[in-house]
């Protein structure tokens, strides 16, 4: 089984959203989470500047939603680090062998990227 991301806003499904799509924010959920899944790069298109990506955006808020996804350790880059924000994507990480629940449409994590404003700058 594989980790997929599912777009709730915009609300696009397993499709990546395109650049006109995307507001203030890009939520999805990870899907289809077992033990073996340890790395997904999600697309997200908000086409960040160099200076967003250095100044640490997009703000990623981790959403656990259910128990074993409180102990999955999803990180952003690669374990261990904090890289993996990349300006029209990101990419995430947990350790192997990490519990998780396994289904078909078994949502673990929601994940919410939050693009700069010009009121947190």
């Amino acid at each position: 089984m594989a980790v997929t991301a599912v777009f709730e806003r915009p609300a696009t499904g397993l499709v990546n959203p395109a650049a006109a799509q995307v507001a203030n924010r890009v939520t999805f959920t990870l899907n289809d989470v077992v033990t073996t899944d340890t790395v997904i790069t999600v697309t997200h298109n908000m086409n960040l500047s160099t200076a967003d990506l250095a100044a640490g955006f997009p703000i990623v808020v981790l959403q656990p939603l259910r128990a074993t996804a409180r102990s999955a350790s999803w990180v952003v880059g690669t374990v261990g680090t904090s890289a993996g924000r990349l300006a029209n994507s990101i990419g995430m990480a947990k350790p192997v062998n990490c519990a998780s629940d396994a289904g078909a449409g078994v949502a673990q994590i929601r994940v919410h990227l939050l693009r700069p404003h010009t009121i947190g700058r």
